[in-house]
């Protein structure tokens, strides 16, 4: 009798270790599942983010560069020309202020 109470005990201590690694198995398969999950939404969003960067790819293969840099060389003639102007107008107003300050000395 003892002997079959041994190996009962034995089967019993098996079926418990069964019982547990059950138990951790169903625990991976929630974690799998959850991150299997994820990993969807994630590419759910790349898949969008792609199709916004080919958009964008799209308006700038379309972009008219030429007519982007006339406008570019023609604000930079124009802010030459301001300039230009600004410098004039400087040097005339140090020309008539030095002119004011010699014309008015006493003698």
């Amino acid at each position: 009798m003892p002997e079959i109470e041994n190996r009962l005990e034995k089967i019993e201590e098996k079926i418990d270790m069964i019982v547990e690694t059950m138990g951790r198995m169903a625990v991976q398969k929630e974690q799998i599942s959850a991150m299997q999950n994820n990993l969807a939404n994630m590419s759910q969003r790349m898949d969008r983010f792609r199709a916004d960067i080919t958009t964008l790819q799209l308006w700038q293969a379309s972009c008219p560069r030429v007519s982007l840099n006339e406008v570019d060389k023609a604000m930079q003639s124009s802010i030459r020309d301001i300039w230009v102007a600004l410098l004039t107008i400087g040097a005339t107003l140090v020309t008539v202020f030095i002119w004011h300050i010699f014309s008015t000395s006493p003698k």
